[in-house]
């Protein structure tokens, strides 16, 4: 009996750092290519109504971003607000999907490669 509550108590453990793990988990991030942008002019805006009225508003990017090898791709993304001009962003970019996430990074975070394809 002791030995079959030890084992439902390991189970019930596991189960829940299980859920916890991939609670913290972004799977936007995970097996996606990094590429750099440098944020240069306002994002084209575009607003939708929804059902209920409300007016949602994104911004929409189109520009080129470098990966670690210096090697340059177009992409378009959107944001949820206007990016903050001459930042620079880690775009999360995934085969099927296009990017899937960004970050904001400093520029000595950046490679050198994509540095100075950047500048």
């Amino acid at each position: 009996m002791k030995k079959i509550l030890i084992a439902i108590g390991a189970l019930i453990l596991i189960g829940v750092i299980g859920i916890v793990v991939l609670g913290k988990m972004d799977f936007n991030r995970m097996n996606a290519d990094n590429y750099y942008v440098h944020i240069t002019e306002d994002g084209l805006k575009k607003e939708e109504k929804q059902s209920d009225g409300k007016i949602f508003v994104t911004y929409i990017y189109n520009l080129e971003g470098v990966n670690a090898k210096g090697e340059a791709k177009t992409f378009e993304f959107t944001a949820s607000k206007n990016l903050r001009k001459d930042a620079y962003l880690m775009l999360y970019v995934k085969d099927k999907k296009g990017v899937s996430s960004y970050d904001e990074v400093k520029l000595s975070d950046i490679p050198k490669e994509a540095q100075a394809k950047l500048k």
